[in-house]
């Protein structure tokens, strides 16, 4: 069973990389001889979202990653005990293709990277010993406490680090390789270089600023969380939410003398209201999420996923409203046949819902399937029986 759940979380993963806009994150470095500082803002609406330090046993290195509770592979982005700093943007896919005289790489990329790589130099060592199926919907940019930075992206039919000589590089969701020399398409690049620019310094205040000016929030995506690492002290600020003045500071050292341990973001941003608002529709506002870049099948899918992540993350179970809202939307937005799809979900999870049976008796009655709907309206008056709508409904 536990085989089967990874394969789907890894399936689901794997359909959400591949839409354009889904992950959509700005990733800054900037350096300088006594600094190397790297940012950067998770973009999304996936609400189920933590820190965790992970002490390095036998050959690896202490870490801190940041992410999503997804199982095996939830690490989005972190530092290690070395400073170096790993992050992803997602892409469409790029055609990759394995190299047949390399091994393939088959575990989760980004926490291995900080578990095993010390600098820019063992990154680029494994990407060149390696097929790694994630650079098909992804580029990974990575800098090390030296200053050095690059990202590694599948360009040209083969593995490619784009490199540069100024002080700061930042990453979106494009090809870098495909634009060098040119005007890069995305807003989110052009308006973290423009602070960099116009910054005097290399500080957290210029990558904090950076990333502010690039954060998102739209029906596309919203910026979950951001975070900001000294890769020389091991310090770390996480924000939330869109919310650059209030961060929560930790030090990799300082934590990892504590053990393993994990932090879901609701928990440290309490007071962050528009956060606590945002989840207390957590449900709809992902599984919405999903359907909305891919189709109702993978969204109900990843609902499944989502009712066993609500009761960890808010201390709540998933009740019957979110589907019934979602399914509303969809009803509003001329799609029957979706919003059928997601009232027969509804029932299957709670078969004592009189009101899923009811709406769906009249996307059934508006499509002329009159014997569909009439039993959906005498399951609602038998689970409910004083329901006038549905006495109403049976007598029309």
């Amino acid at each position: 069973m536990k085989n089967i759940k990874s394969l789907l979380i890894f399936a689901i993963t794997l359909l959400v990389l591949a839409a354009n806009n889904l992950f959509a994150c700005t990733i800054v470095m900037l350096s300088d001889e006594n600094k190397s500082l790297a940012g950067s803002n998770e973009d999304s609406y996936m609400p189920f979202t933590k820190v965790w330090f992970v002490p390095g046993k036998k050959n690896n290195y202490d870490r801190v990653c940041l992410g999503y509770d997804y199982g095996g592979n939830s690490t989005q982005g972190g530092m290690n005990e070395k400073g170096l700093f790993v992050d992803g943007n997602a892409l469409a896919p790029k055609g990759w293709k394995r190299d047949a005289f390399k091994p393939d790489f088959k575990r989760g990329l980004m926490d291995t990277l900080l578990a095993t790589c010390a600098d820019v130099a063992d990154v680029k060592k494994f990407f060149n010993t390696y097929n790694v199926r994630y650079l098909n919907y992804a580029r990974f940019p990575v800098m090390d406490r030296f200053g050095n930075s690059m990202v590694v992206e599948w360009y040209n039919k083969e593995v490619t680090f784009l490199e540069n000589d100024q002080h700061y590089q930042v990453a979106t969701n494009f090809l870098g390789s495909a634009y060098v020399g040119k005007e890069k398409p995305c807003w989110r690049y052009n308006n973290a270089v423009d602070v960099i620019q116009k910054s005097e310094n290399i500080s957290t205040a210029t990558i904090t600023a950076a990333l502010k000016s690039s954060a998102q929030n739209s029906i596309h995506s919203i910026t979950m969380y951001s975070f900001v690492c000294d890769l020389k002290t091991g310090d770390i600020w996480i924000y939330n939410f869109g919310d650059f003045e209030n961060p929560v500071k930790f030090n990799l050292q300082e934590e990892i003398t504590k053990g393993t341990k994990e932090y879901h973001l609701v928990d440290l941003f309490e007071n962050n209201q528009e956060y606590q608002k945002f989840t207390d529709n957590a449900t709809y506002e992902s599984v919405y999420y999903i359907y909305r870049e891919n189709n109702v099948d993978v969204a109900l899918e990843f609902y499944s996923l989502v009712t066993s992540l609500v009761p960890k993350f808010f201390d709540r179970e998933v009740d019957e409203t979110a589907l019934l809202k979602l399914a509303d939307q969809l009803t509003a937005d001329s799609k029957p046949e979706d919003a059928i799809k997601l009232l027969v979900k509804n029932i299957e999870k709670f078969p004592a819902s009189a009101t899923s049976y009811l709406k769906l008796g009249r996307l059934y009655q508006n499509q002329g399937h009159v014997k569909e709907a009439k039993n959906c309206y005498q399951q609602a008056l038998s689970l409910d029986p004083d329901n006038e709508a549905a006495k109403e409904a049976l007598a029309r």
